[in-house]
Parts: structure tokens; C-alpha cells; sequence
């Protein structure tokens, strides 16, 4: 039997390189954008103290 699921992105990650080359990524920087559709910016409180 086979089962169907749904993914649905949470967020998106901008900026970062226009490659994916497999090298010293120390220097990228990026940021992850969450849709504001689906969550608050309560979703985010406390997330800093996880670094």
C-alpha cells in the first residue's frame, strides 16, 4: 500500500551563493525568511537562546 504526503515549505533561505560547490562555506552568509503566512513572529521568541 502506498502513502501520499504534502510537504509545504516553512521558510526560505535568501541570499548565500548562486552555487552549490563543495568548498569552505565559513564566509556565506545567508538569511532563512519564515512565511508570515503560515506563522507569528511569536513563532520565533526564544529561538536565539538554540545557537
Amino acid at each position: 500500500m502506498t502513502e501520499e504526503f504534502t510537504v509545504v515549505p516553512v521558510a526560505h533561505v535568501v541570499g548565500g551563493r548562486a552555487e552549490p560547490t563543495d568548498d569552505y562555506w565559513g564566509g556565506t552568509r545567508s538569511i532563512i525568511r519564515i512565511d508570515p503566512d503560515q506563522f507569528t513572529e511569536g513563532s520565533v521568541v526564544g529561538l536565539e537562546d538554540f545557537g
